[in-house]
């Protein structure tokens, strides 16, 4: 599952690099919005939203219409939807403080949100920062 978070996390940073705007160092990433299906849930504390303004709550990833790359991934192993919770920041700078721009959920084999087996893959600004360097950018 790790493996498919990664390709799925790679994907949206690859989109939000490619639609950013200004010029580098200061480049501005606006994270995608997601489709409109919203499902409450309780993240474990390895989740860091601090410096994060108000965070949605999980929703379905974006369309492929959004990010073409996500074709093909937005289910998990267990063929259930991966959610999406992003901060609503409406731009991340190289500088920004908001630990954890956004988090993958899958709800595991049980397919139930709020199972123990529910798996979270936190996408930091260290990760999102990491990938855009490796890009050319910032």
């Amino acid at each position: 599952m790790n493996e498919r978070f990664e390709t799925v996390k790679l994907a949206i940073i690859q989109q939000i690099y490619a639609s950013a705007t200004g010029t580098s160092p200061n480049k501005q990433i606006t994270l995608p919005a997601e489709t409109s299906v919203t499902v409450n849930i309780t993240y474990p504390n390895f989740v860091d939203f601090a410096g994060c303004t108000a965070l949605t709550n999980s929703q379905v990833l974006p369309t492929v219409v959004t990010i073409p790359a996500l074709t093909g991934l937005l289910n998990d192993v267990w063929v259930t939807p991966i959610r999406y919770k992003r901060a609503l920041t409406p731009a991340f700078g190289a500088g920004n403080t908001c630990v954890t721009p956004f988090v993958l959920v899958s709800y595991g084999p049980d397919r139930v949100v709020g199972g123990s087996d529910d798996i979270f893959y936190p996408v930091t600004h260290a990760d999102i920062t990491s990938a855009i360097v490796k890009l050319g950018g910032w």
